[in-house]
């Protein structure tokens, strides 16, 4: 049982923290679940504990710094960032969360501020239900390692079961993006299905008929921009994702994206990127062959032998660049119109070569 002796000594910040999960379920279904159901409960229960145990030990609260909807995989998460600052700042002392996972589940990080940053910090940390309270250290360096293994080790599982989950319902079909593709609805019956969007669709399959007819990605971009055609963020419902709010027009690698996915064809490709890993939110996009498509899932846009043409007309123009150049001002350089980076480009001559930049837009 955690005591608090001199508790005048302390302003308390109370951490609470609940993630949305993805849990394998019988036959590989996949369902969406919280994390805790069974350990910690929600956020306002977290909270109430918290406050009951701060009121039995006479402690003064500063404020509640809550996560919800965050996982305990990545420890950048705005409470938590805030609750860090305040540290600095020294209006806290006192770090009070119910359980060590809510605090998170990777055991290096727990380490670091639980053995580190805290001590240098001057702040004591206390998980009430697993009895961790660096206060008394002979009594919590054993426990806290043993709990933070506990609680990666969880994640580690659940991360697995996702994966097994995600493949199960790929080699299935099942569309698994959050947005549509342009051209396509999710189908309001199956939500893992596309039905063609009618007012869409006749743009792609012009797109590619003017490829097939020999114009490129980047002539067939400025069409599209000259004519105001909605880009596909604008359409499928995911230009909330922009940081600039710039309005975008359309681009040589837009195009070209469309050109080259199979969807259109009524197939469905899964695991086109992969988490590095769970620890990571970085992913890597994975070669072609490492992809699960499944033919036949939907109703084709375009016929097989158009689609067939233009990727051999996309593959007659592609260059493999067999050089980079890294130049001061790389990812600096803006375009006036549309805002976007501006690309490098080598023009060769017999005795030198010239560079240019350009707007890919």
């Amino acid at each position: 049982m955690i005591t608090i002796a001199n508790p005048e000594k302390y302003i308390a910040g109370l951490y609470e923290r609940l993630s949305n999960e993805n849990i394998e379920v019988g036959n590989g279904e996949v369902i969406e679940t919280k994390e805790d159901e069974q350990e910690s409960g929600s956020i306002s229960t977290q909270k109430l504990f918290l406050r009951n145990f701060c009121k039995d030990n006479n402690i003064q609260v500063y404020d509640d710094y809550t996560d919800d909807g965050v996982s305990g995989a990545t420890f950048d998460r705005p409470d938590f960032n805030r609750m860090i600052k305040d540290i600095e700042n020294k209006k806290i002392n006192l770090i009070i969360v119910k359980d060590l996972s809510r605090f998170g589940r990777l055991s290096s990080k727990i380490s670091y501020y639980l053995e580190e940053f805290f001590i240098e910090k001057g702040v004591r940390f206390i998980a009430v239900t697993d009895d961790i309270d660096t206060g008394h250290i002979e009594t919590s360096e054993e426990m806290v390692q043993f709990k933070a293994f506990f609680n990666e080790w969880f994640l580690r599982d659940t991360s697995r079961k996702v994966r097994n989950g995600k493949k199960t319902r790929a080699k299935e079909g099942k569309v698994m993006t959050t947005y549509p593709t342009y051209g396509y609805k999710k189908d309001p019956l199956d939500y893992n299905h596309y039905v063609i969007d009618q007012d869409i669709a006749p743009i792609v399959r012009r797109i590619f008929m003017l490829a097939r007819n020999g114009m490129t990605p980047t002539e067939i971009g400025k069409i599209l921009t000259d004519e105001r055609t909605l880009v596909p963020s604008e359409i499928v419902g995911n230009a909330h994702t922009r940081k600039d709010g710039i309005k975008r027009g359309w681009n040589r690698n837009t195009v070209k994206r469309i050109l080259q996915n199979v969807t259109y064809l009524g197939w469905v490709s899964n695991g086109n990127t992969k988490k590095i890993n769970y620890k990571s939110k970085k992913t890597m996009i994975m070669p072609k062959e490492d992809r699960i498509i499944v033919k036949n899932m939907h109703t084709p846009i375009i016929d097989e032998e158009t689609f067939n043409i233009v990727q051999d007309m996309i593959k007659s123009r592609t260059e493999v660049r067999t050089k980079s150049y890294d130049w001061l001002l790389k990812g600096l350089v803006c375009c006036k119109e549309c805002g976007k980076k501006l690309s490098l480009v080598p023009q060769k001559h017999p005795n030198k070569t010239t560079f240019y930049l350009r707007c890919n837009t």
